[in-house]
């Protein structure tokens, strides 16, 4: 599946989640981390130089600013494991992002929303201070489904032929 079919995905399902766990909590979805380059600021102020520098920075899928924490949120539905190694790498950036130092101090907390989890990705997320979270609606298990399916032998039997038919007509 492709990044931008899984984003078109994602995206509602990260929203269905927050809305569900942390609706009465303020939320920066798609929050740009890190410091931006003093010359930038003084150049064009803090404003400007975070909108021209925000291309460049790591970005984290949601942050919800609890009363006491920031609560960075990853959320992936197949490739989970890059989520879970960049959120302990996002918090090191939290106290260096301009964007956030209206809200400090605030101490961060890591939560990886996944579609399916596992013994081992459990243990490698408590391992570094992750919190996993199952959280599955509807849409998410269909396409769940339909992304186990590409396994089946007949999914692949099926998919052969359509190759074979496009290739007959010259498609391929």
């Amino acid at each position: 599946m492709c990044a931008r079919k899984t984003r078109q995905v994602e995206g509602p399902w990260l929203t269905s989640y927050i809305l569900s766990h942390y609706a009465k909590f303020p939320v920066i979805y798609d929050q740009g981390l890190g410091s931006i380059p003093d010359e930038l600021v003084r150049k064009y102020g803090t404003g400007k130089a975070i909108g021209l520098y925000d291309p460049t920075r790591y970005h984290v899928d949601a942050i919800v600013l609890l009363p006491r924490y920031f609560l960075l949120i990853e959320a992936k539905i197949f490739d989970v494991t890059p989520g879970l190694g960049k959120l302990p790498l996002y918090a090191a950036l939290v106290s260096v992002t301009p964007d956030l130092r209206q809200y400090q101090p605030r101490d961060v907390l890591l939560e990886l929303v996944v579609a399916r989890t596992n013994d081992n990705l459990e243990r490698m997320a408590n391992a570094v201070g992750v919190k996993v979270v199952l959280y599955v609606t509807p849409q998410i298990e269909v396409e769940l489904r339909r992304r186990e399916s590409y396994q089946l032998p007949e999914y692949r039997a099926k998919r052969e032929q359509i190759l074979k038919t496009r290739e007959s007509l010259g498609l391929e």
